[in-house]
């Protein structure tokens, strides 16, 4: 099981499941106050909200099914805007953020996917530099 030890007054530790961190019944919750405990669920549910209320899955549906691109450039275009993510810090995001910004604009493609694709670049970026 992956988990971290959180130690108690005992010698012995608590293992957690990483799961368990945000869950409303976080089991060893007695080892965070109050505060810290309401500000990790509120961060929790404010993250799940954003990524609830924007159904990514929709544009790229969208996108797949009107694009003018063949598969290669497409798929490049996604890979390149998923990557965001993998940013070490704020600058890696801009960099990441930059280089899908000039494909998407630079692609031959319709008005309506450029837009979505523009759409679903811009959230995927705002998601990840809200986490640093």
């Amino acid at each position: 099981m992956i988990g971290y030890e959180f130690l108690s007054g005992s010698s012995k530790g608590s293992i957690i499941r990483l799961g368990d961190i945000f869950s409303e019944n976080f089991p060893d919750s007695r080892y965070l106050n109050q505060e810290t405990q309401s500000i990790a669920l509120s961060r929790h549910l404010e993250v799940q909200n954003k990524i609830e209320k924007f159904n990514y899955l929709e544009y790229l549906i969208f996108i797949k099914k009107n694009t003018q691109l063949d598969e290669e450039q497409l798929s490049t275009i996604f890979h390149t805007i998923f990557q965001i993510p993998d940013a070490k810090n704020s600058q890696d995001a801009d960099e990441l953020f930059n280089q899908a910004f000039k494909m998407v604009s630079e692609a031959p493609e319709n008005e309506a996917n450029i837009s979505k694709m523009e759409l679903l670049l811009f959230e995927v970026y705002h998601l990840v530099k809200s986490s640093f």
